[in-house]
Order: C-alpha cells, then sequence, then structure tokens
C-alpha cells in the first residue's frame, strides 16, 4: 500500500491531507486566475450570488475519475464587507472537470489566484 501526502499552505497554516492508496497514484496539478481583466467577470460588481467559471481539460485523460483540491494563493478584495467565497468543481469526468469560484452578498473581490490538484488511484 501506498500513502500520498499533500502539503498545502492557506493563509499562512499547513494542512496537511493524507490518503492511503491501494494503487499507483496518478496526478495533475494546474493553476488558474481571475481578475477584472477575466471576460465575464462579474465577483468585483453587485450584491447577490455571482460567480465565474471555467472547463478545465486534463492533459492526459484519467483511468477513473479524480478527485479534484484546490488551494488559494492570492486574493485581491474589498475590506468594505466580508470576505466570503468558494471553490467548487462539478462536471468531473477522466478527461476534464469545471471549476467554479462564487461570491455572494456585497463581497467583492477583485482577483482571485491559485492551483488546483487532480488524484486518482490507478
Amino acid at each position: 500500500m501506498r500513502f500520498i501526502t499533500l502539503f498545502v499552505s492557506v493563509f499562512s497554516v499547513l494542512i496537511i491531507f493524507s490518503a492511503e492508496m491501494k494503487a499507483q497514484a496518478t496526478l495533475e496539478v494546474g493553476f488558474f486566475s481571475f481578475n477584472e481583466g477575466t471576460p465575464g467577470y462579474t465577483l468585483n460588481n453587485g450584491e447577490g450570488d455571482r460567480f465565474v467559471q471555467l472547463e478545465v481539460r486534463f492533459t492526459k485523460t484519467f483511468n477513473s475519475k479524480p478527485e479534484v483540491i484546490f488551494s488559494v494563493e492570492q486574493l485581491d478584495c474589498s475590506i468594505d464587507g466580508n470576505i466570503r467565497y468558494s471553490i467548487e468543481s462539478s462536471l468531473v469526468t477522466r478527461e476534464s472537470f469545471l471549476l467554479k469560484i462564487k461570491t455572494w452578498q456585497d463581497t467583492r473581490i477583485f482577483a482571485i489566484r491559485g492551483k488546483w490538484i487532480a488524484v486518482s488511484d490507478e
């Protein structure tokens, strides 16, 4: 049996993910970056639910559907209200996933950047 451990630093706090892998694990790492110059970007204005999304295609097809993990490296937002955001993956397949960043109420996010890691037991 193999173990995989991922070290993710979020807001200067080290978070450790550890999982037992029963077979060879395959992973792919990528990044995301959205800002006011991104077409259709609405996280920086208005109120209520707003989101930006991106279809991410893997460079190679996984043998089984991967799990996707996110980390945020940069967040530029207004200090005039609470900071509210969520990042999620949906429509995950062996070939791709849909990355969605959402905010709500009066939060204004001018830019957000981070990494994603897709991990699959092979």
